[in-house]
């Protein structure tokens, strides 16, 4: 039996693209652009980082590939309107590895790993593009959740040193915005509401920062919790026959507690 070619299935992959997108093809795919296809993709991306959260290998698989078509859409509308093609993609993402890695390809680079030095590479890059004014919070992807965001405005300005001298300071800052965000509500004026709420989620997101804390992982985590802990309250009120009304409600705060007394009784016998 023959051995399969390197990368047969990447190609059969781009061929079939092709197909989709020529004739007689997928009038759905025919009628997309790189614009439309943006949210999907996003989506995509979600989705794969459920599944490596889950640690479930095959939806890990699964949405790896999922994104690879993707990328392999892109390259096709991009090589029909003479732009670029998937070749192209490869050596731009190849060039930039090699080009802020010197430690690992250039041999006659002596130091290690140094993250000022991969700073440098990534600002002398931003530097050659004509595009866009260059500033130390320039680039940021518009379309990134705010919570990731936050995360990176942090880490850029700490960088120079723009920081809070120890972590006590930023419980103080937090308390200081939530005084401001009460003061706000009070007020009963929307756009000082939300400027208001706007600062304390920045303020928390910070304190994710100087605990080397993802803010958007955390706050999905807590999203789970939630839904679970939820959960078991929707199940045990069917269960005794109560309706989730406003008129149960020491019902379901009882099955809450229940619910966590049930979490913490199992992390204790796990640890």
């Amino acid at each position: 039996m023959t051995a399969p070619t390197p990368f047969k299935s990447l190609q059969d992959l781009i061929e079939s693209v092709k197909a989709l997108r020529g004739e007689p093809g997928c009038s759905w795919h025919q009628q997309q652009t790189i614009a439309t296809l943006a949210p999907f993709t996003q989506s995509e991306a979600y989705e794969l980082t459920d599944a490596i959260e889950q640690q479930n290998t095959a939806e890990i698989k699964e949405e790896l590939g999922d994104l690879l078509f993707h990328i392999t859409l892109y390259a096709q509308h991009a090589e029909e309107q003479g732009l670029f093609n998937f070749e192209d993609i490869a050596k731009v993402a190849n060039e930039k590895i090699v080009r802020r890695h010197p430690h690992v390809f250039d041999p006659n680079e002596t130091e290690g790993y140094s993250g000022q030095k991969w700073e440098e590479i990534k600002s002398q890059e931003k530097k050659n593009k004509p595009a866009e004014k260059d500033t130390l919070l320039s680039g940021l992807p518009k379309a990134l959740p705010s919570l990731l965001t936050a995360h990176e405005i942090h880490k850029r300005v700490n960088s120079v040193g723009f920081e809070w001298n120890e972590v006590a300071e930023l419980f103080d800052k937090i308390d200081e915005e939530l005084e401001e965000l009460q003061e706000a509500i009070e007020s009963q004026n929307d756009d000082h509401i939300e400027d208001e709420f706007g600062d304390v989620l920045f303020t928390v997101s910070i304190l994710g920062y100087y605990t080397d804390i993802n803010p958007e992982k955390a706050l999905r985590r807590a999203n789970d919790k939630f839904k679970r802990r939820f959960n078991f309250v929707e199940e045990r009120m069917k269960a005794n026959n109560l309706e989730l009304t406003p008129a149960n409600l020491e019902h379901m705060e009882n099955f809450w507690q229940e619910c966590k007394r049930e979490e913490k009784a199992k992390a204790a016998k796990a640890s």
